[in-house]
């Protein structure tokens, strides 16, 4: 055999080297595509973190300042109130603030939570604003407000005149729970922690258990202090196999590290955890027991409702006519929650001014595409007081909490039943017709074999 037939029979490769060769490449294709894909994206979410943390170190450190000054206003109040007068010395403040920065140390978890932290002080609300109630409130005040401000009163050593450690606050929505856990923090001049379902849940496992904790342990720094949780129901709800094993775990931790500030109530100043629901049935039961206390807040009588009108125009101008109708306005509006009521003084106050600016309104609900000038909004003109005319006006607008929505769904209901019946009415006779066609057409093609004589 010539040698170059050896040599070109030795250099042609088989099928199967062609094959081997073309999968150790699309191996290797898919690893280096499988690299890269990981290594961008472990680098997107490591520059998105580091402008998260960054963004988050700047918030954080605003959100300490702010806890700083709101101990350091409260031991100021303190130290006024031993003495009996006003502290004006810096250097009194300076030595406050170097032990308030050293008593107060908080991790990445509670700087986050920091920043649902209210300062009574801001708080505009007290137990003055809110009409009617007034039994709720008196009692509100003697379990919580009092134990804080006269703590020396609760010393006991069989602890049956301590502060309960849960309250729940359930009722129809509109009817001022948030708004009374918000006077209990402004009269009782407590920390107020709104905790918020998106500050402690966190998409990684085991996250939302550290801020969970970190909210107990803020507000143990921070007491007197109570922890709000609205809409608990959605928080805390009734417990079933269905659910995921990371809301479970965040709710028992909750339970546990309650139980554990239960344990220490003796030892600590007053923490109260305030729970507001309109569907006190979904809650947890290991919640409920552990909110011992609980007061409806129900939609408000006559006497209420005429307090709550009242209390929203005291400070609004009136003719003396309208003045006088406010009762019947009370009585009127029966059925309506608390911000049904402010809605319809803000319909009744809102009446003058679109009087005033009836032209401008116009002309923007028409389309007009030419500028507007300052004449057409009523410039210089004087708004006149509200009138009973206006309070009419708004009675007719302003309807109780989702009675136009339901209505509308029974309207809407009625309507779809109505139109159901008549397609199947339309349907049964199409059907019907159509029967009766074929059957005399059956009857035309039949050479009257089939038909019986009867003569």
């Amino acid at each position: 055999m010539p040698t170059s037939d050896i040599q070109s029979k030795q250099k042609s490769p088989s099928g199967k080297d062609i094959a081997v060769g073309l999968a150790v490449d699309l191996i290797s294709l898919c690893a280096v595509c499988a690299v890269s894909y990981g290594l961008s994206r472990y680098l997107a979410q490591y520059i998105q973190q580091q402008q998260k943390d960054g963004m988050n170190r700047g918030n954080n450190q605003q959100n300490v300042d702010r806890l700083k000054s709101i101990l350091i206003q409260r031991e100021m109040e303190r130290l006024e109130e031993e003495e009996g007068s006003e502290y004006d010395d810096e250097a009194v403040r300076e030595k406050v603030a170097r032990q308030v920065v050293l008593a107060l140390e908080l991790n990445e978890y509670e700087q986050a939570i920091a920043e649902d932290v209210i300062d009574p002080s801001d708080i505009t609300t007290s137990f003055q604003d809110i009409g009617g109630i007034d039994n709720i409130k008196a009692e509100l005040f003697d379990l919580v407000v009092l134990p804080i401000v006269r703590p020396d009163l609760f010393q006991s050593e069989s602890g049956l005149i301590s502060p309960p450690r849960g309250i729940l606050l359930y009722g129809q929505p509109g009817t001022g729970k948030t708004m009374l856990a918000k006077a209990i923090a402004k009269e009782s001049g407590a920390t107020f922690i709104n905790v918020r379902l998106s500050s402690i849940m966190d998409k990684w496992f085991g996250e939302s258990n550290k801020l969970v904790s970190a909210t107990f342990s803020l507000a143990k720094k921070v007491a007197p202090s109570l922890i709000f949780i609205d809409e608990i129901d959605t928080f805390l709800n009734q417990r079933d196999s269905s659910e995921g094993s990371a809301a479970t775990s965040m709710k028992s931790e909750f339970l546990t590290l309650w139980d554990g500030m239960l344990s220490d109530a003796k030892d600590s100043p007053p923490i109260t955890v305030i729970g507001a629901t309109n569907r006190p049935y979904d809650v947890d039961s290991a919640i409920l027991r552990r909110l011992p206390r609980t007061f409806e807040i129900g939609l408000p009588n006559l006497k209420s409702r005429l307090q709550i009108l009242n209390l929203f125009l005291a400070k609004h101008n009136l003719t003396e006519e309208a003045k006088s109708f406010i009762p019947t306005v009370a009585k009127m509006a029966e059925g309506y929650s608390g911000s049904d009521l402010k809605e319809l003084c803000r319909a009744a106050a809102m009446v003058p001014v679109r009087e005033i600016t009836q032209e401008a309104s116009r002309n923007a609900v028409m389309g007009s595409n030419k500028s507007r000038k300052k004449s057409e909004f009523g410039l210089g003109a004087k708004m006149r007081a509200v009138s009973v005319s206006d309070f009419k006006e708004a009675l007719r607008k302003v309807r109780k909490t989702g009675e136009t929505a339901k209505a509308f769904l029974a309207t809407d209901e009625s309507s779809g039943r109505n139109n159901d019946i008549a397609i199947d009415a339309n349907s049964l006779a199409q059907t019907f017709q159509f029967l009766m066609n074929r059957n005399m057409s059956d009857v035309g093609n039949n050479d009257n074999e089939d038909i019986p004589n009867i003569n």
